[in-house]
């Protein structure tokens, strides 16, 4: 692990960025130049975040910052702390500035040779510090912007100590006594020839470090390189010389970007054929996953029932005579015995008039339940005595006359009868009379109604599932007030109809057929290119199976090897990879695109590959 490690945070960079440098730096101390107003420890947890890596990694962290609270949170995690000040030149002082030490655990190794040929060298350069002599106001300021290290001060328990002037105010090298740590693997010989190469060498790790990022991380250490030539190139080394080792390390960063990005899209058109067969399937709840060999897919048992009634008018006119007719519920409260009654029994209503049963009914014994007594009831058609629109009564009470005849009070008080609903059907002359149309038209109205009742009751309960479109309810029930030839105004038809079915998911029946013809016929089918059709639906109660056959018409595709054509395909150039394609099996055209302009092969990286499947124009 080398020494250390310095890291100038420009004002944009980002935390995550400078974390993973962090990170990967082989270096036992690592020290962050920190700009004025930066992204990077602006908060607390920046510094906890640090400190945890730090920790983990066997890392000290120092930081060079002149901001109160920076300094605070560093202290709190153990940080060691660099000031940064403006030292203080004389105006006009012609003694060039010396770089400025770079802190490392241990002291350099001697290298006079090295000093005595940098200070023969450079003693006719002359570098002007101050404003005054500079000419222009602020040119310190400027210095200081890309220069993060000049003027520091290192804070040791003796105090700071000034390692940017020396006793007789001129800027000149640190002594031994000034470098608290020596050992820096990436410290910049004073030489005017091994400080540039050291230079290039420190550029360029910094470059590869960041190869490969977007152009934004880029720039931002294209500005990092110029900061790192000022802090590690003798300040006598002309701007230049710095400018050419920024441009020689660029050139190696663009060769690096060359060689390392660009992406191939390949679109590739299979083979295609024209799709024409049946298949046999069956759907149960007892199947729990698609079967391919034996064509089962599962499903849900459903049964649903519903009624709808429609009204509608007679329309049919003539000359009747027809008795009204209804229905009554009788009930035994009488006796614990069942009650005979016989066909013809006479029924009167609160208003005098008589209905007489039409067959013989037993109406049950009465029951005692909690001490309660509860009559036994039975419900009997009942037909009017005479005919005339006079017995087309409303719902009433009826009473047993033949009772009250014979003196039997106690049965003609509690046999008796109620009905619901209001008879019709009387007439006597020219009435209104219902049609076979009339009744036709209604049933089947009624039909439609209880039939899209029973669908929008199957879409509620079994969301994301179909039935067969030629699977339909069963009616079990129709009713009417009136039938056909009955003189009536108004009829009623109730309808009630049953749906008993198994429901089954779209997505199963296709992963279904994408196998069997896979399988059988070696092609890829898409839902979109196919035509479903039903038939010889049977649905077997007693087992709860659905069995129906599906007729496929449409297209099917060869099918293709994704992730070997992938592999196959890497590292080609525009002729191999033409030869290719044209020799490839099942593959009826196939375009290739690469980017950026200068790439001239397929990447070796399988993720920079976008492999397209197009299915006749998708």
């Amino acid at each position: 692990m080398a020494g250390i490690k310095i890291i100038n945070i420009l004002k944009d960079d980002s935390f995550q960025d400078i974390l993973e440098i962090f990170r990967n730096a082989d270096a036992k101390e690592v020290i962050f130049v920190l700009p004025k107003n930066g992204k990077v420890f602006r908060t607390e947890d920046h510094f906890a975040a640090f400190a945890s890596e730090g920790a983990g990694a066997g890392k000290t962290i120092s930081i060079l910052c002149n901001t109160p609270q920076v300094a605070s949170w560093a202290r709190k995690y153990k940080f060691n702390i660099m000031s940064s000040g403006k030292p203080v030149r004389p105006a006009k002082q012609t003694k060039a500035a010396k770089p400025a030490a770079v802190l490392a655990s241990q002291p350099p190794p001697a290298d006079q040779d090295i000093r005595e040929e940098s200070e023969d060298a450079f003693q006719d350069d002359v570098v002007t510090t101050s404003d005054e002599t500079m000419g222009q106001q602020g040119q310190d300021e400027v210095a200081d912007e890309a220069d993060p290290l000049h003027g520091m001060h290192i804070e040791d328990e003796g105090g700071p100590v000034d390692i940017d002037q020396d006793k007789d105010g001129l800027t000149d090298e640190p002594t031994d006594e000034d470098l608290t740590v020596a050992e820096l693997t990436a410290a910049p010989r004073r030489g005017r020839t091994s400080s540039a190469k050291t230079d290039l060498d420190y550029i360029d790790a910094m470059w590869r470090q960041k190869a490969g990022k977007q152009s934004a991380p880029i720039r931002r250490q294209a500005a990092s390189a110029v900061v790192g030539l000022r802090r590690f190139l003798p300040r006598r080394i002309s701007m230049a010389v710095a400018v050419s080792i920024l441009v020689a390390s660029m050139f190696v960063l663009g060769t690096i970007v060359y060689a390392t990005t660009g992406s191939a899209t390949v679109a590739i058109t299979p083979n295609s054929q024209h799709v024409d067969t049946q298949l046999s399937i069956q759907t149960s709840d007892a199947f729990s996953s698609v079967d391919a060999n034996f064509n089962k897919i599962p499903g849900q048992l459903f049964q649903i029932t519903k009624t709808a009634t429609q009204e509608a008018s007679a329309t049919g006119q003539r000359d009747v005579a027809s008795k009204a007719r209804g229905q009554i519920t009788v009930s035994n409260a009488f006796s614990s015995s069942p009650q005979i009654l016989i066909a013809t029994t006479r029924f009167e209503s609160s208003g005098g008039l008589i209905f007489r049963t039409l067959q013989t009914v037993t109406i049950p014994g009465s029951t005692v339940k909690n001490g309660q007594t509860v009559p036994g009831t039975v419900t009997v058609q009942v037909i009017a005595d005479k005919p005339g629109e006079q017995y087309n009564i409303q719902a009433d009470k009826f009473t047993i006359p033949a009772f009250k005849e014979r003196g039997d009070t106690d049965r003609y008080t509690k046999i008796y009868g109620q009905s619901s609903e209001a008879f019709s059907g009387g007439a006597n002359g020219p009435s209104s009379v219902v049609t076979q149309a009339d009744y036709d038209t209604a049933r089947d109205a009624a039909i439609a109604a209880v039939i899209r009742q029973i669908k929008d009751a199957f879409s509620q309960q079994a969301s994301g599932m179909m039935i067969l479109d030629t699977v339909t309810p069963s009616v079990t029930k129709i009713e009417s007030t009136a039938q056909p030839d009955d003189a009536a105004a108004t009829f009623t038809v109730t309808v009630t109809a049953t749906l008993k079915t198994i429901a089954f998911r779209q997505s199963d029946l296709f992963a279904l057929i994408s196998q069997a013809i896979l399988k059988r016929d070696r092609l890829v089918v898409l839902p979109e290119k196919l035509d479903l059709k039903y038939s010889d639906e049977a649905f077997k109660p007693d087992i709860g199976v659905l069995a129906f056959t599906v007729g496929l018409t449409g297209t099917g595709y060869a099918p293709l090897d994704e992730r070997g054509i992938i592999n196959d395909i890497k590292g080609m150039d525009g002729t191999r990879i033409h030869d290719y394609f044209a020799q490839k099996d099942g593959v009826q055209a196939a375009t290739v695109s690469l980017s950026p302009f200068w790439v001239r092969a397929v990447p070796t990286d399988s993720n920079r590959i976008h492999l397209q499947i197009r299915y006749d124009g998708q």
